[in-house]
């Protein structure tokens, strides 16, 4: 396996752990995504998690489907490095000008995304910003601003991850103790049985 192979592997691992591919939405994403979209003045703002095959929308948006084919995303060039992605003018960008997200008359004009990583080199999704304006980029003021924002969001898929260990730990010691159970349930019926054998023997 290659290194990147490798790596990939990694990040799907840390993806399917989370166990919120698919799911609904919920409301501190959301808030997040209402705040950078009033801050920075774009149509849309979302989160979105990255698989093998798809992109995933973490929380609605009006110019993303919730789900698409990850070869049809920005975000597939986004997780590929720890750094801010923008795109000033997606039409006017050899790597997105021909995404069906792109080509529509409204469609998607100016893109930022930012790696949303667990840990350094784990990038299990995305925050993005779009608008069917192209602009000339981010101030340094405003990526800093989008940095700190998207932080929230790790934090909140990190604390969502740690929810996810503990309910695993938790159904791991239900089981060993069930398993325990039953074979306490097995040696008592041994016994039970041992010491029926040794009363026949004695009343022999």
């Amino acid at each position: 396996m290659t290194a990147h192979a490798d790596d990939e592997a990694r990040r799907l691992a840390a993806l399917r752990a989370l166990g919120i591919v698919g799911t609904p939405p919920e409301p501190h994403f959301d808030a997040v995504c209402r705040t950078a979209r009033r801050l920075f003045g774009v149509r849309s703002a979302f989160v979105a998690l990255i698989d093998d095959k798809q992109q995933w929308l973490k929380t609605p948006c009006i110019d993303v489907p919730g789900q698409i084919p990850r070869e049809q995303s920005f975000c597939q060039h986004t997780i590929r490095s720890d750094d801010l992605l923008v795109v000033p003018d997606a039409r006017a960008d050899p790597r997105f000008g021909g995404l069906a997200l792109v080509t529509p008359p409204d469609g998607i004009r100016f893109y930022a995304g930012l790696p949303l990583s667990l840990r350094p080199g784990l990038p299990v999704g995305t925050f993005c910003l779009v608008d069917p304006e192209p602009r000339d980029g981010l101030s340094d003021a405003d990526a800093a601003a989008f940095r700190d924002l998207a932080e929230i969001v790790v934090a909140h898929l990190r604390l969502t991850e740690a929810n996810a260990r503990r309910s695993h730990e938790i159904e791991q010691a239900a089981i060993r103790e069930a398993l325990i159970r039953e074979q306490h349930r097995e040696i008592g019926a041994r016994a039970q049985a041992q010491e029926a054998a040794n009363h026949q023997l004695t009343m022999a």
